[in-house]
């Protein structure tokens, strides 16, 4: 019985090379893209300014903290009662995700929609201009 390979438009391989959105993975891209670029160029086709740059890495550290909030105190607890699954703390962690602390990602969404609008209207120097109030 053949099975079908799994095919996708991202990424080829065979045996002697890796091959992302056209770029060779080991001589083009490893030690040469930060893993911010990396993560916007899987997304888009297309590596990112530095502005861009910027912004996705400052969205990305600000999702990193999580901190002491009911979900994360949850995932903890079920984590330590049930080390051998983990999918079982993970799934009680999202169980208690609500609009009250999981908000941070929708609010940099907002932030990011906002931004690209004011880049298309008035060029590079929004994204200064929304630094400066955020």
């Amino acid at each position: 019985m053949s099975r079908a390979h799994p095919t996708t438009s991202i990424s080829t391989s065979d045996e002697t090379s890796i091959t992302v959105r056209g770029v060779d993975l080991v001589h083009d891209l490893i030690g040469k893209v930060s893993f911010t670029s990396m993560l916007y160029f899987l997304a888009t086709g297309r590596l990112p300014s530095e502005s861009e740059e910027t912004i996705v890495d400052a969205c990305l550290v600000t999702i990193m903290e999580h901190g002491i909030n009911p979900s994360t105190i949850v995932t903890r607890l079920v984590s330590d009662n049930v080390p051998a699954e983990p999918q079982v703390a993970i799934a009680a962690g999202l169980m208690t995700v609500g609009g009250v602390f999981a908000g941070t990602s929708e609010q940099c969404a907002r932030i990011l929609v906002e931004l690209a609008d004011a880049v298309a209207r008035d060029g590079a120097g929004a994204v200064r201009a929304t630094a400066a109030r955020l």
